[in-house]
């Protein structure tokens, strides 16, 4: 399942948290043991981790991808306790200046990554 975040188009909606937990549903009774959270950035949505929760009760072996942005020790202490198979955070440039110039923001994602080493799961980075 993925879960994306782009503009809607006029007249579009987002699915509801409900809506996601019965596609869950579904995909699990399917057979499918993995999901990648994705996005856009999935830690947007307000219902992450309510969602990601539902995954693992259904079984799923979770995989986030994201650009850490949002990753503070909060969220780190629930990922922490979620314990996703891994985490994977982009890094957008090889230096703060081009990845900068893409995200607008290197500490915090860079920082973000450093934080989240310690939260658990796995945690692999690409670029």
């Amino acid at each position: 399942m993925h879960l994306l975040l782009q503009r809607p188009t006029k007249g579009a909606r987002e699915l509801s948290t409900q809506e996601i937990k019965d596609g869950l549903k579904k995909i699990a009774d399917l057979g499918c043991i993995f999901i990648v959270f994705s996005g856009g950035e999935p830690l947007t949505r307000p219902d992450f981790f309510e969602l990601a929760w539902e995954a693992k009760r259904l079984g799923f072996a979770i995989r986030v991808y994201t650009n850490g942005y949002l990753v503070d020790e909060i969220v780190a202490k629930r990922f922490k306790e979620l314990m996703p198979f891994e985490i994977e955070i982009s890094f957008h440039g090889s230096r703060p200046e081009s990845f900068d110039r893409l995200t607008g923001s290197p500490d915090r994602s860079i920082a973000s990554s450093r934080g989240s080493a310690t939260c658990g799961p796995t945690i692999s980075r690409s670029t």
